[in-house]
């Protein structure tokens, strides 16, 4: 009787005790819709009509165990993922917020970051004025303009000039390298005679050439164009690698400067000496920022970086070839622009 068996459900569902079981009733009264309706909403699974047969009866009800069995996991499963989506959300959220806070700390650091430059680069333009008037100041002095000195005194200045060179150096270094990064370096386009600036660069370094003596030995191509370029900056740039190649260079030895005509459209420049040379594992980052070769020699790892920014800067290109106990040639190629208007 259909109170009954909904009395019986309704008790065994009460008592937990068909949860993961199917439910199948044995009937020989037919059903009308309602009725089956009100026994599915009190749990049944299926219902078969007698005579029974047991094949079929147990056929159904290992489908409807295994059926049972699926829907279960079908059930954790979305639970599952349920609190996936809600962990996720969560996540989401906490990503958020995160990102956030990184962005409001970028934007403090930043700040700071820009306080921290502007104190260094006002400091290092402050410091340059004190340096080029020691250096004057010096060259005053060795010169007798100031009155005699002796050699013992003399050395000491030289010694002083020296020394502030090198930390006037440094400083235009940082400044220069701070500009690059920041994207504030500009050329200043004006027409050179690239073996003119060479024979100005030399002349500079001469006192180091002769500290080693070292032999200087140009070699410039006949009928070179003149060329646009920041006459400033390739100084800069020359007097970096003769620099470089003073201060590896063996003591006695040869130091040659060349300039040539790469091709029709630039102009090559070699500085080849006959140092110590360079190993192999270094060539490849010798012109990264901060980077120097594993030789003796101190230095901030900065001067081949600018070397490189600036030739870059000009549409050129700058390597290093070098051979281990025979020297190195550092090279370096501009374009070849007839006028300033092909620069632009």
């Amino acid at each position: 009787h259909k109170h009954s068996a909904i009395d019986v459900l309704n008790k065994l569902n009460s008592l937990s005790l068909i949860n993961d079981l199917p439910v199948v009733i044995i009937t020989d009264v037919p059903k009308n819709s309602d009725e089956m309706i009100e026994l599915f909403k009190a749990g049944i699974t299926d219902f078969i009509k007698k005579p029974i047969d047991k094949a079929e009866l147990f056929v159904r009800l290992k489908y409807l165990i295994a059926f049972k069995k699926k829907i279960k996991n079908f059930e954790k499963s979305l639970l599952m993922s349920g609190n996936l989506i809600d962990n996720l959300e969560k996540n989401l959220t906490n990503i958020e917020n995160l990102k956030k806070e990184l962005e409001n700390e970028n934007k403090k650091l930043s700040k700071v970051s820009k306080l921290k430059e502007n104190l260094i680069s006002t400091t290092l333009h402050d410091l340059k004025a004190p340096f080029s008037a020691i250096m004057g100041n010096c060259q005053l002095l060795v010169n007798g303009y100031l009155g005699e000195l002796n050699d013992e005194q003399k050395d000491s200045i030289n010694t002083i000039q020296k020394s502030a060179g090198r930390l006037l150096t440094i400083i235009n270094d940082i400044l220069d390298t701070s500009k690059i990064e920041s994207g504030k370096m500009e050329l200043n386009l004006s027409e050179v005679d690239i073996p003119f600036i060479v024979e100005f660069s030399a002349n500079e370094l001469f006192s180091l050439l002769s500290e080693k003596n070292l032999t200087l030995k140009t070699n410039y191509e006949e009928n070179l164009p003149r060329i646009y370029a920041d006459v400033e900056k390739i100084i800069r740039v020359l007097n970096n690698l003769i620099f470089n190649a003073v201060k590896y260079s063996e003591p006695d030895t040869e130091l040659k400067i060349k300039v040539e005509k790469q091709d029709e459209e630039h102009i090559k420049v070699s500085i080849i000496d006959q140092g110590e040379g360079i190993p192999d594992e270094d060539l490849e980052r010798i012109f990264e920022l901060y980077e120097q070769s594993s030789r003796t020699q101190p230095g901030t790892g900065l001067g081949l970086s600018i070397c490189k920014s600036i030739i870059e800067m000009h549409d050129g290109e700058i390597y290093v070839e070098s051979t281990l106990g025979v020297g190195s040639t550092f090279y370096f190629t501009l374009p070849i622009h007839l006028t300033e208007a092909e620069c632009l």
